[in-house]
């Protein structure tokens, strides 16, 4: 018997395992799953994308955030725009 597992020789993860597997089997044969299963995919609509520009903004913090001697005094934000 090692650390991880209890008496009986189970450990969590074969109960975890051992119940999703019960819950699971329960699940295939339902009507819900059924006529999900029927219906059809929706049709994807698509995007035409005209222009795209991307910039980098930094903005300053109120205070220095760092750690030994290394330390930030601008936050970087990353800006897209697509039309």
């Amino acid at each position: 018997m090692n650390g991880k597992e209890d008496r009986e020789g189970f450990s969590r993860r074969k109960f975890i395992k051992g119940i999703s597997m019960a819950a699971g089997s329960g699940l295939i044969n339902t009507p819900l799953i059924n006529k999900l299963a029927a219906q059809p995919a929706p049709a994807f609509k698509t995007i035409k994308v005209t222009q795209t520009n991307a910039d980098f903004e930094r903005e300053p913090m109120i205070r220095p955030f760092g750690f030994k001697g290394g330390y930030m005094t601008e936050c970087g934000k990353r800006l897209l725009n697509y039309k």
